[in-house]
């Protein structure tokens, strides 16, 4: 293994230690980035190397080295005292879906069942999902609503409560 090869592998590493520090998954990551997860995958076994490769050599030749160059900046030593900021990510349809459910007053919907299941529904969305993150069952859920949504009959046998709710989930952008 060349000196660049091990430099590359050093800098693959750095990347998946400190992803894992922060607690992200590489999906997590990859979303935040705008990244595929498969090429984030890359980065971190260094198996997406060709740029990388390039800026590798470009410092060696003049004598900086990429790993150790973060480390001895002002900027770094000073950014290591204070806590990392959240990276704001987009709002996903679940997102969408839990600010319409806790807009909707559950005391105006008229049937009671009907407001039982939105209750059940908020706690289902916020068990254990941040902003931004999304469970597979909310994912799957959300699927099923905004379907449900896209239906001008179904939207017009609903109580006007339940219609809002499906409106804002309705006209909320796709997720990918």
């Amino acid at each position: 293994m060349d000196r660049d090869d091990e430099t590359l592998a050093r800098i693959a590493q750095s990347l998946r230690d400190r992803r894992v520090e922060l607690g992200l998954s590489q999906s997590e990551l990859a979303e935040r980035l705008g990244l595929t997860q498969a090429y984030l995958s890359k980065l971190e076994t260094a198996g997406a190397t060709t740029q990388l490769r390039r800026l590798v050599a470009v410092l060696g030749a003049v004598g900086l080295d990429l790993v150790a160059l973060p480390r001895t900046h002002p900027a770094v030593r000073e950014e290591r005292s204070r806590p990392l900021a959240p990276v704001h990510r987009k709002a996903t349809p679940s997102d969408e879906l839990r600010r319409a459910l806790q807009r909707l007053d559950l005391s105006r919907v008229s049937d009671p069942e009907a407001a039982a299941r939105f209750a059940a529904l908020r706690d289902v969305l916020a068990d254990g999902s941040g902003e931004g993150q999304e469970s597979p069952r909310a994912r799957n859920l959300v699927r099923s609503l905004r379907s449900l949504a896209q239906s001008d009959e179904a939207l017009s046998l609903v109580d006007p409560s339940v219609r809002a709710v499906l409106l804002a989930l309705r006209d909320a952008e796709p997720h990918r």
